[in-house]
């Protein structure tokens, strides 16, 4: 918990209104959006475990494997990151081929501007983003290739797609 946010660890809801039950084909939870002083939201889910129900403190936090400084900077060359994905129609510097690439808007609360991601067309990864529109996923859990080349341009390689949803069946 010590690399998540400062405000996702000490900051006080004001108001957690339910968003009702959500289910994938890997899990299901309770998920609830929790209001801030600021206007800012967080994604709160209640996870079953063993032990019983558990908050997701992860996707709480919109934890990544690399903070978003991090990764703009390219310290690191990969990541898997909590982001909200919408089709994009971006493609320039090494992504500039339509017929090659698929192309995304990235964002993120914690993000100022978004970032581009793409995926290579034919593949399996085509097909599981394409899914994931049809199904109309607002949100989903990624990993990136990351290059300075290409950071540089706000730009990224979209290697995976974990999860539709923040919440990872651990």
């Amino acid at each position: 918990m010590a690399s998540y946010p400062e405000d996702a660890r000490s900051t006080p809801a004001t108001k957690i209104t339910s968003l009702g039950k959500i289910r994938t084909a890997d899990l299901q939870y309770e998920s609830f959006v929790a209001l801030f002083p600021d206007g800012s939201q967080r994604f709160l889910c209640i996870v079953g475990t063993a032990e019983g129900p558990r908050v997701d403190w992860d996707t709480y936090a919109r934890y990544n494997t690399a903070t978003w400084a991090q990764i703009e900077a390219a310290e690191v060359s990969e990541a898997t990151i909590r982001i909200l994905p919408q089709v994009s129609d971006y493609y320039t510097k090494h992504f500039h081929d339509r017929d090659q690439w698929m192309a995304f808007t990235l964002t993120s609360p914690d993000l100022d501007l978004p970032l581009y991601g793409y995926v290579k067309k034919g593949t399996h990864l085509e097909e599981k983003s394409l899914a994931a529109i049809k199904s109309g996923a607002r949100r989903a859990t990624i990993k990136i290739a990351i290059t300075p080349e290409d950071i540089a341009s706000r730009q990224v390689e979209i290697t995976d797609v974990v999860t539709l949803g923040w919440v990872i069946d651990q």
